[in-house]
Order: C-alpha cells, then sequence, then structure tokens
C-alpha cells in the first residue's frame, strides 16, 4: 500500500488496527521496512555513481535533495494516514 500510494487504505488499515492493543506494532515496523529499504535504494545509487567515477563530494546535492524529498514524503504519509502517532514518527527516524 506504502509503494502504491494507497492513502485511503493505509488510513482504514490504521484505523482498524489502533482499536487492538498493539495492533499498530507490526503495521509501523513494516512502514519503517519499507522507509529503510527505500533510503537504501539511494544509498545503492550514491555508490553506482561513485564507483562509475563520480567525484565523492560531502554536499553531493543529488544523494541530499533525495534523502531530504524521502524524508517529507513518508512524514506526510505518516501525518495524513496514521494521525502523526508516535510509533510511525519513530519508524522515519
Amino acid at each position: 500500500l506504502l509503494a502504491d500510494d494507497k492513502s485511503g487504505d493505509l488510513k482504514r488499515m490504521f484505523r482498524l488496527f489502533s482499536r487492538i492493543k498493539n495492533g499498530t506494532v507490526p503495521m509501523a515496523a513494516n512502514v519503517e521496512s519499507f522507509i529503510v529499504i527505500k533510503g537504501e535504494e539511494i544509498n545503492n545509487q550514491r555508490q553506482a555513481r561513485l564507483d562509475g567515477g563520480e567525484k565523492d563530494k560531502n554536499d553531493d546535492p543529488t544523494y541530499i535533495k533525495a534523502l531530504i524529498t524521502l524524508h517529507n514524503k513518508y512524514l506526510g504519509v505518516i501525518t495524513e494516514n496514521f494521525s502523526s502517532d508516535a510509533l510511525f514518527q519513530k519508524a522515519l527516524k
């Protein structure tokens, strides 16, 4: 659902699972895993550019912009779909 940006489904799923004690814990773990994978993809893309001969820069604007875009996107998803629940905010860190 995260990969396909299914906001409505995510909201409904969160509301349903939040009624169950610790029901959102596995959801938050899945969200965290998904975000980590997306971050690793960005890291791998940067590494591929470096392996291809691009000079390593501490302030690589493409890399930094991609990370900030990823963070902002999923911050919005967590705010909108998971009511800024602390468990999901922790998953974003």
